[in-house]
């Protein structure tokens, strides 16, 4: 590992920098998009953006755009399946609650990849897509 990031500490402000401008291009593209939220940095900090984690008003939007993009192989993914007390193999680990909240994001969360593999066309491709749902 230490060699990893030894070996990696060369040009990771160049892929955060890369990384920064995905998310930006996203941002961009869906801060006016009806019933989608956009989890931005914080004012008092600077994210690096490995993903854009977005949310949308609507559950079924959600499982519209997990839809469209299945098979694309472009990164957008959801990193909450259920609430956590929702998984059957943590019943009898956790304390039986609902969890109302971690309920709410994981029906309404999708994350985009602001990977430095993906090209500019294609995180066009993917606002647009969720632009229009």
């Amino acid at each position: 590992r230490r060699a990893i990031g030894h070996a990696a500490f060369g040009y990771i402000e160049s892929h955060i920098a890369r990384q920064r401008r995905h998310a930006g291009i996203y941002i961009s593209g869906l801060t006016n998009a009806i019933g989608i939220k956009i989890i931005r940095e914080p004012n008092i900090g600077k994210a690096t953006y490995p993903y854009l984690t977005i949310l949308f008003d609507d559950p079924l939007k959600r499982k519209k755009a997990r839809k469209a993009f299945r098979w694309r192989g472009l990164g957008v993914s959801q990193i909450y399946e259920e609430a956590i007390t929702d998984y059957g193999y943590l019943k009898g680990i956790l304390p039986d609650k609902t969890c109302a909240n971690a309920r709410y994001l994981a029906e309404r969360e999708i994350t985009l990849s602001t990977s430095v593999f993906l090209k500019e066309k294609e995180l066009y491709a993917i606002t647009e897509i969720l632009a229009k749902l």
